[in-house]
């Protein structure tokens, strides 16, 4: 029986809410990461540390910067990564030996990655809609 990250795609583009947004597997570690690109109503201001996210912004650059992740689109983009104390990294373990380890570790999949890229959107529109009503 193969484990969830030998049968999840290694990367997924879509869009939620008006917002670009990017999964994708690290290769040699094998953990997901997730990304929004920023758009221009958001600003080159906005401040990243307020947002709560898996682990928190890990990520917070321009994609022309940072071309091995092959962005989609140019621009911002900000994101986080599953590969902190409490994750389960699959690449840290043989293939072989991943099914007999006992650990409180949890894997986090492309579903939880998804919903957690769509709560740091949700942030952003909250954030946006903040800024203009105190314009």
């Amino acid at each position: 029986m193969k484990n969830e990250w030998e049968t999840e795609a290694d990367e997924e583009n879509f869009v939620y809410k008006g917002y670009n947004c990017r999964i994708r597997r690290v290769p040699d570690k094998l953990h997901l990461c997730g990304y929004v690109q920023i758009t221009e109503k958001d600003g080159n201001k906005l401040n990243v540390d307020n947002i709560e996210v898996h682990g928190g912004i890990t990520f917070n650059e321009y994609a022309h910067l940072a071309p091995l992740l092959k962005f989609p689109f140019l621009g911002r983009w900000i994101g986080f990564d599953c590969m902190h104390a409490g994750d389960f990294v699959p690449g840290f373990y043989s293939l072989e030996h991943c099914n007999e380890i006992d650990s409180n570790e949890i894997y986090r999949n492309f579903e939880y990655v998804r919903n957690e890229i769509k709560k740091l959107v949700d942030q952003l529109i909250k954030i946006w809609e903040l800024k203009n009503e105190n314009k």
